[in-house]
Order: structure tokens, then C-alpha cells, then sequence
């Protein structure tokens, strides 16, 4: 299976596949156009990745009639209720080539145009090949810690609670502490370099390293970090907080420590005045002054990654959700408790936030082994 390193998509994967099926896959989310072209990239059956995109298709449009935009908002509660939806019957979009006459010039086009077909689902082996389908999207995005669990599987526990042995999660990835000050360093070293050249944009590395450093102490997820507004930053007389509209339109508040409202601070300062009235409430920006995207933040991640003095097989692996990892771990290493750091992390379920303690157990354990033998006389 690929890495995340190929996550960014430089030419169309897609080419082999019809052009209504390429059309359907433009309105899929860039992790479900990543698990296909990776499947592509397998060279996994075209018709078997046609149905898949038809299955993500259905349950991405049941997502935003549910007024949901992020794929890691997919809960087991949201999949019940879509295969609730789907049980009796089904709209599919399809893209169909139309004739279209201009009204002026009267001359005939095609145009291809998105319609809705009613399918019945009253064969268990259609819900079946959809639940397969969701388990493997739900698996690569767990497996590329995209998500932190597959809502798939808790469904199907819900379901069959007689069946036992859920499967262990992956150990979540992260930096250490020294990693953390190494690519800080890296940014740095990058805006001095670069201070020469007149192509260079120095107020976008210093919103870069306000986005590092708010993912590092804060563990925001990246959709959360996309959607804060610059009204979100509320000052206090002894604090600062920052206003989060979390996973399941929940929200919560965080405190921001004294690093990482200085670098926003310094950010603030520096952010572009004269930006389009439709972003101007956007926190962070992009270079052409929108709304920064998921897709640019996961690129800032790894840019200064890449110059930073971190080991490579860390670096293919890096990306915000990383980060989130890194925050998680190293509070629990200085101590926090975990009910704190679940609150933190916006976690429904401390089942969830216990990964990371399994993690930080096994570093305490390595510690202790490493003693071993130190002491021995002979």
C-alpha cells in the first residue's frame, strides 16, 4: 500500500476509467480519491473500483445531505442510520451525456449533467458488498491514521456484540520531544534563509509556523484547524482560548500556552488586510487569501519536515493527524491525565484516548529495559 507521501496526486490516476465514473470521483473527499487511486495503482479490477466509487459516491452524498464535511466526522451512529436510509431502496447519481440546444444561437451541444436513478436494495448481497466496501475504505484511512478508528467496525459490534476479539488498533505515530524543537529549528533556519529572495513571502512562513505549533500544542484536527476564524482567538485578562467547532458539531475550548499565542500573534500581524470579503473572517489563509485548505496544511507539514533534521521513515509517515499524535503522547509523558487529554482531543470515547497510553506504557517500558544488565558486576 502506498504512503502518505503519495497522497498528493500529480497526474489523473483515473484516466482508464469511464468519464461518468471520472465525474462521480471529482465530488469525493481527496482521502477517497487517494484510497482509489491507490487501489488503481494495485491494479485492482477497473469494474471492482467503478463499484467502489458508486459505494463512496452514495454514502458521500448521504454525508452532506447529513451536513457533514469531513471524513472524520463518520461515526458508527452516522453509518447505522445510512444503511437505515439505504435498506428499502436508493437515489444513485449518475453522470449522463444531454443534448443541449442554445437558446440564442440554437446550436446542439452534450453536455454531461448529474441525475438521480431510483435502485431497490432488497438484495442482502448489495448492503453486504457496500459494508465491504466501507470496512476497506475505513481500514486504509486507519492504517494511514487518517482516522483514529474504523466506524465500520464499532457498527458491526453494535450489531454482533456476541462476536469477540476486536481487532488492536496501530500504534500511533509521533514525534519526540527533540524532533519537536528540530523542526521548529527547521522553520527558523527557512525564513532567515530565504529573507533574500524577492520571490519570497515571509508573512506565509510565519502563519506556517503558527500552524505548526497549533497543531503541536493543541492537537487540533486539520478540518478544525481549516475552519477556525480569526473571532475564534478569545483574550481573557490572565488566558487565551481558542473557540473549536469539533468533530459531531461539538464545541469545545482550549487554552493557548504563551508560545503558541505569540506566534499566532506574530501571524495576526503579519496576515494579509486586503482579502476578499467571503475569507476575511478565515484565520488562516491561502497565497491567493482563501481559506486555507486541508490539502495546503497537509503540504506545510511536510515541507519543513523534509529540511528538518527528523529520521526519513518518520517524515514519509508525517502529517497533521501526526501532530495530533504528538500532542497526545507528550502531555501523557509529562504527566496529564487522561480524562484532561481526552476533553482535549475532542474524544467521544476514552477507549479512543487509550491508544495513546499504550503508547507512552511501552516508552516507559523500553526505558526500564534499556537498564538491563547496566548494573551486572561481572
Amino acid at each position: 500500500m502506498p504512503t502518505q507521501e503519495s497522497r498528493f496526486i500529480v497526474r489523473d490516476p483515473f484516466q482508464q476509467l469511464n468519464k461518468p465514473v471520472r465525474l462521480i470521483i471529482q465530488n469525493l473527499p481527496d482521502e477517497a480519491k487517494q484510497y482509489l487511486a491507490d487501489l488503481i495503482a494495485e491494479e485492482l479490477s477497473l469494474l471492482t473500483v467503478t463499484n467502489y466509487a458508486y459505494d463512496l459516491n452514495l454514502l458521500w452524498d448521504f454525508c452532506q445531505q447529513e451536513q457533514i464535511q469531513d471524513i472524520q466526522e463518520i461515526d458508527h451512529t452516522l453509518l447505522k442510520s445510512f444503511f437505515q436510509y439505504i435498506a428499502n431502496g436508493y437515489e444513485r447519481i449518475v453522470a449522463t451525456k444531454v443534448n443541449k440546444t442554445d437558446q440564442e444561437t440554437g446550436e446542439a451541444t452534450q453536455q454531461w449533467v448529474e441525475k438521480r436513478y431510483f435502485r431497490t436494495n432488497s438484495l442482502a448481497g448489495g448492503q453486504a458488498r457496500k459494508s465491504s466496501t466501507y470496512n476497506s475504505f475505513f481500514d486504509y484511512l486507519l492504517r494511514n491514521h487518517f482516522i483514529e478508528s474504523n466506524p465500520m467496525k464499532e457498527l458491526e459490534k453494535k450489531r454482533a456484540s456476541k462476536k469477540g476479539g476486536a481487532k488492536r488498533q496501530p500504534e500511533p505515530i509521533f514525534l519526540t520531544h527533540q524532533e519537536c524543537i528540530d523542526y521548529l529549528l527547521a522553520i527558523d533556519k527557512y525564513y532567515e534563509d530565504k529573507l533574500d529572495d524577492k520571490r519570497y513571502k515571509p508573512e506565509l512562513v510565519i502563519r506556517d509556523r503558527a500552524i505548526i505549533l497549533l497543531l503541536m500544542n493543541t492537537g487540533l484536527r486539520v478540518s478544525e484547524l481549516c475552519q477556525l476564524n480569526v473571532e475564534s482567538i478569545r483574550l481573557h485578562r490572565d488566558s487565551t482560548t481558542l473557540s473549536i467547532l469539533g468533530k459531531g458539531k461539538k464545541n469545545r475550548t482550549l487554552h493557548l500556552n504563551d508560545q503558541t499565542f505569540e506566534a499566532i500573534s506574530a501571524y495576526l500581524d503579519a496576515r494579509p488586510k486586503d482579502v476578499p470579503k467571503e475569507h476575511q473572517d478565515a484565520l488562516f489563509l491561502n497565497r491567493d487569501l482563501r481559506r486555507i485548505s486541508r490539502k495546503a496544511v497537509y503540504e506545510v507539514v511536510k515541507k519543513y519536515a523534509r529540511i528538518a533534521n527528523i529520521d526519513e521513515s518518520t517524515v514519509r509517515k508525517l502529517s497533521p493527524h501526526k501532530l495530533r499524535h504528538t500532542f497526545a503522547t507528550l502531555v501523557l509523558q509529562n504527566g496529564a491525565n487522561i480524562k484532561v487529554v481526552q476533553e482535549l482531543l475532542g474524544h467521544e470515547n476514552i477507549a479512543t484516548t487509550n491508544i495513546y497510553v499504550h503508547a507512552v506504557d511501552r516508552e516507559k517500558e523500553a526505558a526500564i529495559q534499556s537498564l538491563n544488565g547496566l548494573f551486572n558486576s561481572s
